[in-house]
């Protein structure tokens, strides 16, 4: 694999994170337990596409990053809920 073709890769990786990303941290909304399961087996699926390449543990680390990305959003947006 070419550092192009690796990069690639990354970039689509990157892609397919935001996207489901976006998709539950667009707007004002807390997310019930549902939804929070739904997109974290969302975004472990695509961490799962790279097991076992050698992406492997930057897909762990960036699935891992979003994740706790939106868990601070989250927290941010009950705080505000909680105070109104």
């Amino acid at each position: 694999m070419t550092f192009g073709e690796r990069n690639d890769l990354i970039d689509e990786m990157l892609c397919k994170y935001k996207v489901e990303h976006d998709k539950y941290t667009t707007g004002m909304v807390l997310l019930e337990d549902p939804d929070w399961e739904d997109y974290i087996h969302s975004m472990d699926a695509i961490c799962a596409e790279h097991k076992g390449t050698n992406l492997e543990l930057l897909a762990g680390k960036l699935c891992m990053a979003f994740l706790d990305d939106t868990e601070l959003i989250q927290k941010k947006l009950k705080e505000l809920t909680n105070d109104t």
